[in-house]
């Protein structure tokens, strides 16, 4: 792919970041390759980091969460795609969400038995019918079940 050639020459060269037009292409190249991914389940699509470095999408992790990310003291163990990717593309070529990434290091997993778990949820005793909970809930409004009339 253009990418990994871009990579290819980077390496013969010795470069260690690229140029801004350089970017740009790759930029161009994975928006581009992300409009057809489903071809493209077997091959490794690299993309451009935020420092111009190029590598494997799988490995990078798109911000899609700024407003977090900003204060964030772990962002430096995570490797961002260039901010010219916006997250669909990051997501559709591989790399990885910021957002699912703290959910899912801060989630609760619960297991409610019979194989069905649920993340980040509590069980809770209720006992009463949703039907008898609602009628009940409209029986202590002041004016009573007559306001539903």
């Amino acid at each position: 792919m253009g990418i990994h050639m871009i990579a290819i020459e980077g390496q013969e060269k010795n470069i260690e970041t690229f140029s801004s037009r350089e970017i740009d292409l790759a930029v161009s190249l994975v928006q581009g390759l992300s409009d057809d991914v489903s071809k493209l389940r077997d091959l490794e699509i690299f993309a451009t980091l935020e420092n111009g470095k190029i590598m494997p999408a799988s490995s990078l992790t798109y911000d899609d969460a700024p407003w977090l990310s900003k204060d964030m003291p772990s962002k430096k163990d995570l490797v961002f795609c260039h901010p010219k990717l916006s997250a669909a593309v990051a997501e559709k070529v591989g790399a990885k969400s910021l957002l699912q990434n703290l959910v899912k290091d801060n989630a609760v997993v619960i297991s409610f038995g019979e194989g069905s778990v649920v993340h980040g949820a509590e069980a809770f005793g209720q006992s009463e019918s949703l039907t008898r909970r609602l009628r009940n809930i409209i029986e202590m409004y002041p004016e009573g079940p007559q306001q539903l009339s």
